[in-house]
């Protein structure tokens, strides 16, 4: 009888402690992307981020949306390259966009999907559409939004974004 409590005590014991384990390799929390963090003025993320940055050409500039000048052209994310840019909710950082156009970008959402779930954990929420796919991570702090939109098929309009979000930004528009 006292050797059945012993292995069940052991069972028990060996469950907690392995989900414990599974827990503790994703994190917690989500403060921002890479250095920066919500609610960083223009000057913390040109102190912050530096040479990275350059200066959007004229006319590059997004239409919605209150972007920062600043972009990263050529980030890389293992072989991927993405450009990065930096929204602001008044003066303050809540949101960083990176996204890679035209005939790769299914498969950077796709090799995306895999490293993002590798970091964080299973995703959240995948929303597969027609012309579009979603999967999120939500932490207390950010959401992560990966996306893949595919208008008509065109594979020359295709992009994927990677969208770390503020969750107290307010009015800002999902992909």
């Amino acid at each position: 009888m006292m050797k059945k409590y012993l292995w069940i005590t052991i069972i028990f014991g060996l469950t907690f402690f392995s989900s414990s384990l599974i827990q503790a390799q994703f994190p917690q929390d989500v403060t921002g992307w890479q250095n920066t963090r919500w609610g960083m003025s223009k000057d913390e993320l040109l102190k912050t981020l530096g040479k990275q940055l350059t200066l959007i050409p004229p006319g590059k500039k997004p239409i919605q949306g209150n972007f920062l000048e600043y972009e990263i052209p050529n980030y890389y994310i293992e072989d991927i390259s993405l450009t990065v840019r930096f929204d602001m909710e008044g003066e303050k950082l809540n949101r960083v966009i990176l996204t890679k156009w035209g005939n790769e970008a299914n498969a950077a959402f796709e090799k995306l999907r895999m490293l993002l779930s590798s970091k964080y954990g299973q995703n959240v929420v995948n929303q597969p559409e027609r012309w579009k796919k979603q999967t999120e991570w939500i932490f207390p702090t950010t959401t992560i939004v990966l996306s893949l939109i595919e208008p008509l098929g065109d594979y020359k309009l295709s992009f994927t974004a990677l969208e770390y979000r503020s969750n107290k930004s307010k009015g800002i528009d999902k992909i």
